[in-house]
């Protein structure tokens, strides 16, 4: 019985200490978090052609985030990759309220819409960010990849419950309106995947009608999978326009998995737009990882 009771002491101990470590190491970065929160005023463009990223910017992880890889210290790295490709529009997932409240603060030329997938204190969101001088927004909205894509909810053994955020925007320059749907897919069920690529498709139609669009976020496949399939039968990959095609991974495990195939995507209605160029920003600041995903950018004109 006493051993038992100075194992029960010890697990407790033990488990205070990771607790204690849980929080104090990622708190260490976070004078240097509030030393970078800074305004970056972003140059809009007045020529038809537009620059719009996807980036996965990594949850607010506690448990697995040491050092250089926890929120406080990406932060800055975050802001600096996307003040240097200046997107007009841009899509973040994974985004916590923590994640999205810095961005807004430092990001003001940009307006924000999302919706978190749940009610839970660290839920995520796929955050939609289009410069507010460019674009009239005409409508927005979010539905759920799931069999009741209404309400937040979730089916097929999907971990998560999978928002989508999208907008309608009208180019203030050249006066043309599409559609940007920002996703992230389940990560551990396929099933979800496929069915969940079943409803996206289904209410991008019903929204969008024969708007042009643009849908782009962590689709956590890649192109040997089904899902990859179902999406390219009704829309083209981006990164597929251009020869020789792109292979460069987008999740790279903070460059531990740097051989994976894209899993993040662009895809784009077969008419409409107009793609130029599509690329992977590997930049590293320092050796620094901004997330443990590398953003992608396509630059398109609306046609």
């Amino acid at each position: 019985m006493r051993v038992l009771k100075k194992i029960g002491k010890g697990f407790a101990i033990f488990l205070a200490l990771c607790i204690v470590l849980m929080v104090l190491v990622p708190a260490a970065y976070y004078p240097y978090y509030k030393k970078h929160e800074s305004v970056r005023h972003m140059e809009t463009s007045t020529d038809e052609e537009l620059t719009i990223m996807s980036f996965n910017i990594r949850c607010f992880d506690m448990l697995h985030d040491f050092g250089k890889k926890t929120w406080y210290y990406r932060a800055d790295l975050v802001d600096n990759i996307i003040e240097d490709d200046n997107p007009d529009i841009f899509g973040v997932q994974e985004a916590t309220r923590f994640h999205v409240g810095y961005l807004t603060r430092t990001l003001p030329d940009y307006t924000a819409l999302n919706m978190y997938r749940d009610d839970t204190f660290l839920s995520e969101a796929n955050t939609l960010f289009y410069k507010t001088e460019r674009f009239d927004l005409v409508d927005n909205g979010n539905f759920w990849l799931s069999n009741t894509p209404e309400v937040s909810s979730k089916d097929w053994d999907s971990a998560n419950c999978c928002v989508v955020t999208y907008a309608f925007l009208k180019d203030k320059v050249t006066e043309k309106t599409f559609g940007v749907f920002c996703l992230h897919f389940d990560h551990i069920s396929v099933e979800a995947r496929v069915n969940g690529a079943k409803v996206l498709i289904e209410q991008v139609r019903e929204r969008a009608g024969d708007m042009p669009v643009i849908l782009f976020g962590d689709y956590n496949c890649n192109e040997t999978e089904e899902t990859y399939d179902v999406l390219t039968d009704e829309y083209t990959d981006a990164r597929t326009l251009f020869d020789p095609v792109d292979m460069t991974c987008t999740f790279q495990h903070y460059g531990t998995e740097e051989d994976t195939l894209p899993i993040d995507h662009f895809m784009i209605s077969k008419t409409g737009v107009n793609v130029l160029s599509y690329e992977v920003d590997t930049t590293l600041y320092d050796g620094d990882y901004p997330s443990d995903h590398y953003p992608i950018l396509i630059r398109c004109t609306i046609e």
